[in-house]
């Protein structure tokens, strides 16, 4: 996967950083489907993540317009600590559905290993990025609803002020950040997966004109906090 460097941003972008949720209840069970379970919380090793999040995002200077989360309580929970230790307690949280993980349908909740029988993966290997549990959502479906939500922020962003960079921060999840990610990139399957996403992992995008990857899965700002 080949991106860009944002430490030096063009004057005037509009910069949208796709955090995902700190480490959360639903993580510590990998063989469990978890999709958008209602009830994941943060665990402490999530709580520090994003707080260390918050303070890096700091450092840095990242001064957002405006937050927007999933409305899963994970991402919640993670936009709340960021703000926080990032100071920006006074910017604005919208709630946005559009961020939420892809929906897995009747598989959610249910063992991976009772879910991926032998024709499920080849279903998965002829139907590639549209296939989708019964009542859930393809990888495609994910990534055009995050289209979506770029292109409604572009409309409201006013426009910026003597070159200046707007930020925007999303607090989202795993698979609908990877499968944006592979729907830019023109990514197969195989190699949107070939790496572990990390929680808290930040994940930028120029939406100014064309949206361009900027980096992607970045958690150097966690250092210890990964396992």
């Amino acid at each position: 996967m080949t991106f860009q460097d944002d430490s030096s941003p063009t004057a005037g972008a509009v910069i949208v950083y796709f955090i995902r949720h700190g480490e959360s209840t639903a993580n510590l069970h990998p063989e469990i489907i978890s999709g958008r379970d209602p009830e994941a919380l943060l665990t402490e090793k999530g709580t520090q993540q994003a707080r260390e999040t918050g303070k890096f995002l700091r450092r840095e200077g990242i001064a957002p317009i405006h937050f927007y989360t999933s409305p899963l309580k994970r991402a919640q929970q993670t936009s709340k600590l960021i703000t926080e230790a990032g100071a920006c307690t006074t910017v604005p949280c919208s709630v946005d559905n559009r961020l939420a993980e892809i929906s897995q349908g009747v598989a959610e909740q249910m063992r991976r290993s009772d879910i991926y029988t032998d024709a499920v993966r080849l279903s998965i290997a002829q139907r590639k990025k549209e296939f989708k549990f019964q009542d859930g959502e393809s990888m495609m479906d994910g990534a055009h609803r995050i289209e979506e939500w770029v292109n409604s922020i572009k409309k409201t962003i006013p426009a910026p002020e003597n070159g200046e960079v707007t930020y925007v921060i999303a607090i989202s999840h795993a698979m609908v950040i990877r499968s944006y990610v592979s729907y830019l990139q023109d990514l197969t399957v195989q190699q949107t997966y070939e790496s572990e996403f990390y929680n808290c992992a930040i994940t930028s995008v120029d939406i100014t004109r064309t949206p361009t990857l900027l980096r992607f899965n970045d958690y150097a700002h966690l250092d210890t906090l990964l396992h």
